[in-house]
């Protein structure tokens, strides 16, 4: 017989007891039923679950301080003295700079502290393209995932 289908019947009995000999008794995980993603049945007790938050778009479509700065994929790429630079990205509050290319941020929707999504609008070596990123930070902000339809690449904060 399904969940679903005896349901009603474990609340049913569970709201005919009398409570004689139950020593106010809490439920137990055993005694938890989910329902849907929004609640969840606990004898009886229907309990709302908090909602996740919804993903939010910055008020002024900037990225978070916390994303802004110089990254690298390499040792090298962190050096302002080296003009070969290639895996250098440069996060400014609206603009992403790299080597040869540079994008300007359309819009962003922020998912948690840590993850951003970001519509881009490119141009570099003579062409436009149009692209959704994302990007997450992790180790206190220390390493940054560029993730897009092209693949993932990881960076290092640049200490400069």
């Amino acid at each position: 017989m399904k969940t679903a289908a005896i349901l009603p019947f474990i609340l049913l009995a569970a709201a005919c007891t009398d409570g004689a000999g139950s020593n106010d008794a809490q439920p137990t995980p055993a005694d938890t039923f989910v329902l849907s993603d929004d609640e969840t049945v606990a004898v009886g007790n229907i309990v709302e679950k908090e909602p996740s938050p919804a993903p939010t778009t910055g008020g002024a479509n900037t990225f978070p301080s916390a994303f802004q700065g110089r990254w690298g994929i390499g040792v090298i790429d962190c050096d302002p003295d080296r003009d070969d630079n290639k895996g250098l990205m440069t996060i400014s509050a609206d603009t992403l700079e790299f080597y040869e290319s540079r994008a300007k941020l359309d819009r962003l929707t922020i998912d948690a502290a840590t993850k951003v999504n970001a519509d881009l609008d490119w141009s570099g070596e003579g062409q436009t393209w149009r692209t959704t990123t994302s990007f997450t930070l992790s180790d206190g902000a220390k390493t940054l995932v560029r993730d897009s339809a092209e693949g993932a690449t990881r960076y290092s904060k640049c200490a400069n």
